[in-house]
């Protein structure tokens, strides 16, 4: 049993990582990552339960990963290297939208 957990907990690790990835490539990937991150949490394999597979909370994972998405487009325009954004790092709650 605790072996099949790792395998699912590697697929939600993977799946959230794509997920990131395909935020920064093309149109249809990108939208396709929004739908996914945007789902219903009874869907299999949702966004949510990803997350919560691995013990996060998706709203702060989803806040994560908005911010760096945003953080790393404005280090393209601006031409500055970024890291590659690591989800296993402590989650900071969300700053309030304006």
């Amino acid at each position: 049993m605790d072996t099949d957990m790792k395998g699912f907990e590697r697929l939600a690790s993977s799946m959230l990582l794509q997920a990131m990835a395909d935020l920064r490539s093309g149109f249809k990937s990108r939208r396709s990552a929004w739908e996914w991150m945007d789902g219903q949490e009874g869907d299999h394999l949702s966004f949510a339960q990803c997350c919560r597979l691995l013990g996060r909370d998706p709203e702060q994972v989803r806040g994560l990963m908005i911010r760096r998405l945003y953080r790393d487009s404005v280090a393209v325009a601006l031409d500055v290297r970024m890291p590659l954004p690591q989800l296993a790092l402590p989650l900071q709650p969300s700053p309030p939208l304006l």
